[in-house]
């Protein structure tokens, strides 16, 4: 695909600003009710959502937080007994984070409001036509590892 017009580049940047902006709008809601503030919910979604993943740099990295946010956040996640930390045993450098039995309930708030925010994203969009958009994303994110 030729992205030669200024409109449709555009588009594209509009339509991105505009499902963050919402989507960050629904998830400080969603933490609020949860009584959490919005960093501790990204924080405590990505470890719940991705458990492959179990470091600080991982939430980093993955996620594009600044290690500040994100060690902030995993301070007050593990003061409130949400997040535990444990020293690895094979690198005594890395800490491998936890989610407690107390993150439950939050984590479930959390993950059932963002499932309603993609669901709503996606109203009306054929099931034929949702596969073509999963391959697309896939396609543009193997492109941005190539640039």
């Amino acid at each position: 695909m030729e992205w030669s017009h200024s409109r449709e580049i555009s588009q594209y940047l509009q339509l991105h600003r505009a499902i963050t902006t919402r989507y960050d709008r629904v998830l400080t809601a969603a933490a609020q009710a949860s009584g959490l503030t919005k960093p501790e919910a990204d924080v405590l979604l990505f470890l719940a959502n991705n458990p492959q993943f179990r470091t600080a740099r991982d939430v980093a990295a993955y996620r594009g937080f600044s290690k500040t946010y994100v060690s902030k956040s995993l301070e007050r996640l593990t003061r409130r007994g949400l997040v535990t930390a444990r020293t690895d045993p094979a690198d005594r450098r890395v800490l491998n984070l936890t989610l407690t039995d107390a993150a439950a309930g939050p984590v479930r708030q959390l993950q059932s409001a963002q499932r309603a925010f993609f669901q709503r994203l996606t109203d009306g969009i054929p099931r034929s036509d949702a596969g073509v958009l999963r391959r697309m994303m896939a396609r543009v994110q193997e492109n941005l590892t190539e640039l």
